[in-house]
């Protein structure tokens, strides 16, 4: 459980650092090159959560957020999951949405500013977090279910 801990506050305080570090750097929509080509630096304020639903509904979103980061935080806990993946995957999503709280507290809005030229959305560090945890999640499954059919098959 030191593993989870450790990576759910990791997450956020390095995003926070980030945003802080950015929003004190470049202005409103600027667009920064890196020496990565297809990433670029952006400054930008999401009122809203993913594919831009609940635009500037700050007070639903908080809820909502607290519920789940709330809900994941308990089946980590009350199912004492062991399996380190599963624990990593979990410690991503809530260090993720964490960061994002954070922000919707703080200022009503979301700071990103991570920018993919393969990928229009700009996002930030814990939207990323977010992401690999929950895909990690589904192939675990996935992989899982493989396992108990092959292993049915097989007695």
């Amino acid at each position: 459980m030191l593993l989870f801990w450790i990576v759910t506050f990791l997450i956020p305080l390095t995003d926070f650092f980030i945003k802080k570090q950015i929003c004190n750097s470049i202005d409103i929509n600027t667009e920064i090159s890196t020496i990565i080509p297809f990433l670029k630096i952006v400054l930008v304020k999401n009122y809203g959560v993913a594919l831009g639903m609940f635009q500037r509904k700050t007070f639903i979103t908080v809820i909502l957020t607290s519920v789940v980061l709330i809900f994941m935080m308990l089946i980590v806990t009350l199912k004492k999951i062991k399996d380190k993946i599963l624990i990593i995957a979990f410690s991503f999503m809530i260090g993720g949405g964490i960061g994002n709280l954070i922000d919707r507290l703080l200022y009503g809005y979301v700071i990103d500013y991570l920018k993919l030229t393969f990928f229009p959305p700009v996002c930030n560090l814990s939207d990323y977090f977010i992401s690999i945890g929950a895909v990690i999640i589904i192939l675990y499954s996935i992989a899982d279910k493989k396992s108990i059919s092959i292993n049915i098959r097989h007695t």
